[in-house]
């Protein structure tokens, strides 16, 4: 929370959703990319930071076309604010780290049970089937049409993202050896 930070000077013309991480089959952003340009959006940009694995690099012709934007490797933590919401369809994780960057930015965050991720459906965002590219959809033009929306899950994503920060996870984690230690 020190390092990710919401970005309350942002003015985009465009609502933009952003990505976080290998875009492969695994982390569902071939479903991703097929709802994304069905929908066509005028006045939005999907970003991808990260590796473009080989198995969907496919999905990304005509990128520009669809206002998909692939930013490859930057500094997550300056990128991520700029963004308005954050979005991982994917399909197996532990616990995604970049859902809780995304909320530390105060993004709301679309994703699936399969993320292992904190977000309480239609509090912080949203949390969506596997492979489900209606649900994606679904979601998307949600927040594309009610921007009002955004704003709204910013602070309760912020006050997630510190209650699981990782100093919070350390002193946890201490707490648990000093009782098994006595």
């Amino acid at each position: 929370t020190e390092k990710f930070k919401p970005d309350f000077q942002k003015e985009n013309k465009k609502i933009r959703f952003a990505f976080v991480g290998a875009a492969g089959k695994r982390k569902g952003a071939d479903t991703l990319i097929e709802a994304w340009k069905e929908m066509n959006l005028e006045n939005a940009e999907l970003h991808f930071y990260g590796r473009i694995t080989s198995e969907v690099r496919e999905y990304f012709k005509e990128a520009e076309r669809y206002n998909i934007v692939s930013h490859g490797f930057v500094d997550v933590s300056k990128e991520l604010p700029k963004n308005d919401v954050f979005i991982l369809p994917t399909l197996n994780e532990g616990s995604a780290k970049a859902v809780y960057e995304a909320l530390a930015c105060g993004l709301p965050v679309i994703t699936t049970p399969n993320a292992g991720s904190v977000v309480r459906n239609e509090k912080e965002g949203f949390i969506i089937p596997t492979k489900d590219k209606e649900a994606i959809k679904e979601k998307i033009l949600y927040f594309y049409d009610n921007p009002d929306k955004i704003k709204e899950m910013v602070g309760r994503g912020r006050k997630l993202a510190k209650e699981h920060s990782w100093e919070r996870y350390a002193e946890s984690v201490y707490q648990i050896y000093k009782k098994l230690s006595y």
